[in-house]
């Protein structure tokens, strides 16, 4: 259930320390587990992202490519999100950033192709 699988990573990311914490030293720039808390966004966002939720997967893609900016998977949800909405040209933009980013992601170039085309469909 994709809304229990939201609450679980909203609880794991409020777990994080973040730069906010003034008693803890650590922040989650110097954290370890970034990359953790990154995935941790773009698992959430893909689950806004099945439950039809295009501006919750939007954000929280952007919470994810804030921390790192290289997780294919936050481009591509957040695209898929875009074309959603019928933003086409915002998704072609999101995904060209992503192959910046990820060159060799093949997954970003197909859904490239595929938002260049559907862009063109609806003109």
């Amino acid at each position: 259930n994709y809304e229990k699988a939201i609450e679980e990573f909203i609880k794991a990311i409020k777990a994080f320390p973040t730069d906010n914490d003034e008693d803890d030293a650590t922040t989650l720039h110097d954290h370890l587990d970034s990359s953790l808390y990154a995935s941790l966004h773009v698992n959430c966002a893909e689950a806004h992202l099945c439950m039809n939720q295009y501006g919750q997967c939007i954000r929280f893609a952007n919470e994810a490519l804030e921390v790192d900016n290289k997780i294919p998977e936050a481009y591509l949800h957040k695209a898929r999100a875009h074309s959603a909405l019928g933003q086409f040209e915002d998704a072609i933009v999101i995904l060209t950033l992503g192959l910046v980013r990820n060159p060799t992601s093949e997954e970003l170039l197909q859904q490239l192709e595929y938002a260049k085309q559907l862009f063109e469909t609806m003109r």
